[in-house]
């Protein structure tokens, strides 16, 4: 544009401005789309968490109604928690498969894009250096392509399979044989000629819409969705009886616990492992128990660690240490009972530090998803109200005469643009 624009979005041509709109859009769903995934999963623990509570209740003889077991009664039950995971893992592969082949459909829709451009059709297909009497070729260009060939490895124009699998394992791979197309072109054909003409300008086009689309960054954020979504189906709760995996003392069975049944035939009560020792809080502390301890008091913060010292110095082994001394923890060193209080007071700590870690992501995503949205409604006022004629506060006053010829203007530039792009394949030839 030529008008003075004060800048900011006044500098933004027509297409650039549609061209953010969009680009909002898609981050306002990628913002929706983790918010959902973290309130789902922290339910999902919450629930199971209800699970481990009412298992709780069932072994210590509280009966529950026919609603809490699924109205059953009699013989071997079905495994419900397992079939849960099953469906939740089909659900999953859904949802994934939906998520791919729409980054595959963009990918299809660049390829049509630059494909169906007047300036592309020397790339449609492999080179034929033989009948164009060009001997050389082969040995200037060692890794021929063209765009039928990316078509095909894209599984079909459309992406879609019919044709043939998908060899292409992400767009990365799609992108580079694109871009295998131009260099060959400019590897072959010299400076001036008009098939290099053709491909430079196919090129510019291409890295355009490919730049636009942030297919890379959506590729990145699939495989890191993946990545959680693979991990939540580990931490999700399997039948034995198990709390789902919302905390790490939940997810083992209790070795100390089945020692204490084995040796009293089966008849101690159970102790959760949270319980700093339960009826017995002398007894032996497992050596998987102590090293989970030691483990989870490196992980307290400075803070709570005062707490840990005067745990300490409240049993019988005291810490011998001087103030201005950094003080050296042996667990082996510490009786039952400080070890068992010591436990429940690091499981308490770091329970209620991952549960405000949670909270604080879903405040952030909150507040992100909030600007997002409001940046987007800025653009759509801003083209409302252009596309109304109405006086805008993001643009510099022009009169309406004025303003006309600029908008004028921007479509014939954006005609003239949008005719001169193309992408080509590997019809690197010399012209004649």
């Amino acid at each position: 544009m030529n008008g003075g624009s004060s800048g900011g979005m006044a500098s933004l041509g027509r297409q650039d401005r549609k061209a953010r709109r969009k680009q909002l859009k898609l981050e306002l769903e990628n913002v929706k789309r983790e918010l959902q995934r973290v309130e789902v999963k922290l339910s999902k623990r919450r629930s199971g968490a209800g699970k481990s509570r009412k298992s709780e209740d069932g072994k210590r003889g509280v009966k529950r109604k026919s609603s809490e077991t699924g109205g059953r009664s009699g013989g071997v039950p079905p495994n419900p928690e397992l079939m849960s995971r099953e469906q939740r893992r089909t659900q999953m592969l859904k949802e994934r498969n939906r998520r791919v082949q729409s980054l595959w459909g963009q990918c299809a829709t660049i390829l049509k894009q630059v494909y169906q451009n007047r300036q592309a059709w020397p790339f449609h297909k492999p080179v034929d250096w033989k009948n164009m009497g060009i001997p050389d070729y082969p040995k200037i260009v060692k890794r021929p392509m063209d765009m039928d060939q990316i078509a095909r490895k894209l599984g079909g124009k459309d992406a879609k399979e019919r044709e043939g699998p998908r060899e292409y394992k992400s767009p990365l791979e799609f992108r580079d044989d694109m871009r295998l197309i131009f260099d060959n072109c400019q590897l072959y054909n010299p400076v001036g000629s008009d098939v290099r003409m053709m491909g430079d300008t196919l090129s510019d086009m291409f890295e355009k819409k490919w730049q636009n689309s942030n297919l890379e960054g959506k590729f990145a954020m699939e495989l890191e969705n993946q990545k959680n979504e693979e991990e939540d189906l580990k931490n999700f709760q399997s039948y034995r009886g198990k709390p789902s995996g919302h905390s790490h003392q939940a997810m083992d069975v209790d070795p100390y616990h089945r020692q204490r049944q084995q040796a009293s035939g089966g008849g101690a009560p159970k102790r959760p492992r949270s319980s700093g020792g339960g009826d017995d809080p002398s007894a032996d502390m497992t050596f998987e128990d102590k090293r989970k301890l030691s483990v989870n008091l490196g992980m307290l913060p400075a803070e709570k660690l005062g707490r840990v010292v005067q745990i300490i110095n409240e049993g019988p082994s005291k810490l011998d240490n001087d103030e201005d001394e950094e003080i050296e923890l042996d667990i082996d060193k510490l009786d039952n009972q400080t070890l068992w209080k010591l436990n429940k007071y690091v499981n308490s700590c770091l329970k209620g530090a991952k549960k405000a870690s949670h909270q604080d992501k879903i405040q952030r995503m909150e507040q992100q998803q909030e600007e997002t949205a409001r940046k987007l409604e800025d653009v759509n006022a801003t083209l409302a109200s252009r596309s109304a004629g109405g006086p805008s506060t993001d643009f510099s006053p022009v009169s309406s005469k004025r303003q006309a010829a600029e908008d004028k203007d921007s479509d014939s530039s954006d005609s003239e643009s949008e005719s001169a792009e193309g992408v080509g394949s590997d019809g690197d030839m010399k012209s004649k």
